[in-house]
């Protein structure tokens, strides 16, 4: 792979980066507010929504995290 492929890569690498790190910020304070939710709301369809879409949002963090361990690879190589 050239020099300006690569230089794609690690623009790529940061964008994705920029990503995760926006969407950790988001699950984050989601996990906070479910994690204040009182005792007896704790089993509502609201909150298990909100765990379902916590779940979700944490795939997808770790979705992007490996595609951009992957590219790093790809670059290194």
């Amino acid at each position: 792979m050239n020099n300006a492929r690569r230089k794609k890569l690690d623009e790529i690498q940061a964008e994705i980066s920029e990503l995760v790190s926006k969407l950790q910020e988001v699950l984050d304070e989601e996990q906070e507010v479910r994690d204040n939710v009182p005792e007896n709301l704790e089993f509502t369809d609201r909150t298990e929504q909100m765990d379902e879409f916590i779940d979700i949002m944490q795939t997808q963090v770790d979705t992007l995290e490996e595609a951009q361990q992957e590219l790093e690879q790809i670059a290194n190589s």
